[in-house]
């Protein structure tokens, strides 16, 4: 039997559950005065956090209300109040419907180019209007970017935002962002202005194109992407107009000087683009950029063939001018009197027989080559059958996870995360949208005060992908209810404060992301990375100059692959490319 929950008050509003959960705590809340959903902000201090730091904590959460409060834009999440409640500070702001940006490019890949474009015209009118209020954002990322229904976007989390008019509390060197989004001066740890914005909004532009980071490939370390985004150019993307192609490059430049210098340029070139792709040109763009699939069938033609093989043939049965000469009827010698009508009849029948056997064969040519053709074409037709019946699949389990039938969309992104075999992306995405149904199903138990059940879903989705550190969380927190396993579970004393409260994302966009890093520990990282890399390049020259030609490679590659980039990762690589070259003697 459940027991009733009890009710949660933070300053004026009544708290229903808990929705996310980073550096602060966010709540679903209800203002009794207005009636409306409200969501909260929480700010987690830490119990050992105190003195100058706990000060600073608490002005920076303040600074994020300040920097969103002070605006009104319809592609800014709106501020209600900024408040204390017995020490527990929090924000009060509109609950949003939808979905992130996030969770968006995880279930359905790449955008439209025309939604991609209107998204990010949004984002840079919110930007512009941010920037001319002395607020730069500083943390651009899909998951900062909310999708309302009828796909409105909305920016927000400005807890790492900059007010141009205020003292600026970062300390020299410092650095604030998400790696894969930030902007070259940003990772250097430099002064940055409003344009640092806009390299992001480039970064989440591409990905909204390409469905990728332009910089970030899966497995890559910190001081990969940040080594890439300071010195490498994204792969161009393809199938795009050229002056979306030239408006990345632009907004992506490695200099501040080399990008659009405000908000206001950047959202009159996407404007520019998007008016282009009703244009003659953007067709033509497009079809010279879309390359024809790799499994396209061509049209078989035999016709040619069979002409080129057979060929004209001499002419048959024709013979040279007679002679007017009578035919003999006798020979003095007794041989044979010659006859030309006798010889005609013979280089006739030849002529038939070798006609005859030439059309055999190409008979037997064209049939063997129509088997072959017939052949493939029906394996093609299976394998496009069968991609049809996939993409067929996965587009019903979306309809069903966005209509909120979220049981019957897992079982059909279940069936396809076995059964694909045609696409291994597809099959990648159809497992991604069994967990984030799996998810949703444990929010909607927990909401109705079942736990066992939530407990179950979000196991469901643990079998899915093990590693899934929101769904740990979630787990975690509704066996707190049950009487399960909590050895592992570490709640916050406001969630503790929460008599049966649950505590799981609403949101599946809380997917694997990359959490805003508030300190230099990649700048550190890179440091320790590089001297390992280092060591094993001077190892490995030790290994080489005593014979061991194979454990000096094995040493070089590990240090070509503990920093790349860095000056001994650098070094290794030109030492493996000296040593294969080399020819072994004999």
């Amino acid at each position: 039997m459940q027991q009733p929950q009890s009710t949660m008050m933070l300053g004026r509003y009544q708290i229903i559950r808990e929705i996310a959960r980073s550096n602060d705590i966010v709540w679903e809340g209800i203002d009794p005065t207005m009636n409306r959903r409200v969501a909260v902000k929480e700010l987690a201090l830490p119990a050992n956090l105190a003195g100058e730091a706990r000060r600073n904590r608490i002005e920076r959460f303040y600074r994020e209300a300040r920097a969103a409060g002070a605006m009104s834009h319809s592609n800014i999440v709106t501020i209600y109040e900024v408040g204390e409640d017995h020490g527990r500070y929090f924000i009060a702001m509109e609950f949003l419907e939808g979905q992130t940006l996030r969770e968006r490019l995880a279930l359905g890949g790449a955008l439209p180019l025309a939604d991609a474009l209107r998204i990010a015209t949004e984002l840079a009118d919110a930007l512009d209007y941010a920037h001319r209020h002395g607020v730069i954002h500083r943390d651009i990322k899909p998951e900062n970017v909310h999708l309302l229904p009828g796909d409105r976007a909305k920016l927000t989390d400005f807890g790492i935002a900059r007010i141009t008019t205020e003292e600026q509390l970062t300390v020299a060197g410092q650095v604030f962002g998400t790696p894969s989004y930030m902007s070259p001066e940003q990772i250097l740890g430099k002064p940055i202005d409003a344009r640092s914005d806009l390299f992001s909004l480039g970064v989440l532009l591409y990905e909204m194109v390409t469905g990728r980071k332009p910089f970030t490939l899966p497995g890559d370390s910190v001081v990969t992407i940040t080594y890439r985004i300071m010195n490498d150019a994204p792969p161009q993307p393809v199938g795009i107009p050229t002056v979306a192609q030239a408006m990345l490059e632009r907004a992506l430049a490695k200099a501040p000087e080399g990008r659009y210098q405000t908000a206001a340029d950047f959202r009159s070139a996407l404007r520019a683009s998007t008016a282009n792709m009703s244009s003659a040109q953007y067709s033509a763009d497009v079809q010279a950029g879309m390359p024809m699939p790799a499994n396209a069938s061509q049209p078989v033609s035999f016709g040619a063939q069979t002409e080129m093989i057979s060929g004209p043939q001499p002419p048959v049965g024709v013979a040279g001018p007679r002679l007017a000469t009578p035919t003999p009827t006798g020979s003095p010698t007794g041989l044979p009197s010659y006859s030309p009508e006798k010889d005609d009849r013979s280089r006739r029948m030849t002529a038939v027989l070798v006609a005859t056997f030439a059309g055999i064969v190409v008979l037997i040519g064209a049939i063997w080559a129509f088997s072959v053709a017939y052949r493939n074409l029906q394996a093609d037709a299976v394998n496009r059958a069968a991609y049809t019946h996939d993409v067929s699949t996965y587009s019903d389990a979306m309809k069903l996870y966005q209509s909120g039938s979220y049981e019957q969309a897992a079982s059909q992104f279940k069936s396809l995360r076995l059964a694909a075999t045609t696409d291994h992306q597809l099959a990648i995405k159809a497992g991604q949208g069994e967990l984030y149904s799996y998810r949703k199903l444990g929010h909607d138990a927990q909401e109705q005060g079942d736990f066992v059940s939530a407990v179950r879903w979000y196991k469901a989705a643990l079998d899915v992908d093990p590693t899934d550190s929101d769904s740990q969380k979630e787990l975690q927190a509704a066996q707190l209810h049950v009487g399960g396993s909590t050895a592992s579970a570490t709640p916050s004393p406001a969630a503790s404060s929460l008599a049966g409260s649950p505590s799981p994302s609403d949101a599946p966009s809380a997917a694997p992301t990359e959490p805003p890093t508030t300190t230099n520990q990649f700048v550190t990282e890179n440091a320790a990375r590089a001297s390992q890399a280092l060591a094993y390049f001077t190892q490995g020259d030790q290994a080489y100059s005593q014979g061991d030609r194979a454990s000096a490679l094995r040493l070089w590659k590990a240090a070509v692959t503990a920093g790349p980039g860095s000056p001994g990762a650098i070094q290794a690589q030109q030492r493996i490319s000296e040593v294969t070259s080399q020819v072994a003697p004999y």
